[in-house]
């Protein structure tokens, strides 16, 4: 549902009558972080910069959003957390609240996310026919960069994407687990979100043009 446009914006209002169009299905819950044995020795493993560096350039993801260039046009009101995240491929950390100048697209996933992989080449079909007047904008949930990394060549994605190692994203938006989207007007406003896999790209694409606008 796309909210009425007169008065203040306000985020969790957007976000209360967005999830009108929510749905579980699909959705998957984060992985616990198992707890170390109090005796263990083994050394904590550190993902090496070389390996990260050649599975960067086998995924082949697009560089994540200079936002900094858009700030001044972004909008007054941040309605997405103003969190930096690191950008999962080549390109700068982004901060999620200076999103703006077109609209976006904001998808939650994680390589250990079924319904995620699912839904990834409906995700990249619009990401290249939205080129230049839609931005797709992943974040790689609760992943090391190297699984995230070989997720996102395994799932044959190539549109940007941040890293969110810790979850941080989950409370600000609202979510369980991934897969979840994000509609974000070009001023930055989230005008719909929806919880679950999207099941085709038709799906997104009717999604696209009822909330941003966007006929694809």
């Amino acid at each position: 549902m796309t909210p009425a446009r007169g008065g203040p914006r306000s985020a969790w209002a957007v976000l209360a009558l967005a999830t009108t169009l929510a749905t579980t299905v699909g959705a998957c819950t984060a992985e616990p972080t198992p707890e170390p044995a109090a005796d263990s020795t083994a050394p904590v493993h550190v993902d090496d910069p070389a390996e990260i560096a050649a599975l960067r350039e086998a995924a082949g993801l697009a560089a994540c959003p200079d936002v900094e260039a858009t700030a001044s046009t972004a909008r007054q009101e941040a309605t997405l957390p103003a969190l930096t995240l690191q950008c999962l491929g080549d390109g700068p950390a982004v901060n999620l609240a200076d999103l703006g100048g077109v609209p976006y697209i904001v998808n939650v996933w994680a390589g250990w996310c079924a319904p995620c992989q699912d839904e990834m080449p409906h995700l990249q079909t619009v990401y290249e026919e939205a080129a230049g007047r839609l931005g797709v904008l992943g974040i790689d949930f609760q992943d090391t960069p190297v699984a995230g990394l070989s997720a996102a060549a395994e799932f044959g994605i190539t549109f940007p994407s941040v890293q969110d190692l810790e979850g941080d994203t989950r409370v600000p938006l609202r979510f369980q687990g991934p897969p979840f989207t994000a509609f974000v007007a070009a001023d930055g406003e989230v005008v719909a979100t929806y919880v679950g896999e999207l099941t085709s790209a038709d799906q997104l694409r009717d999604l696209i043009a009822e909330h941003l606008g966007i006929a694809l």
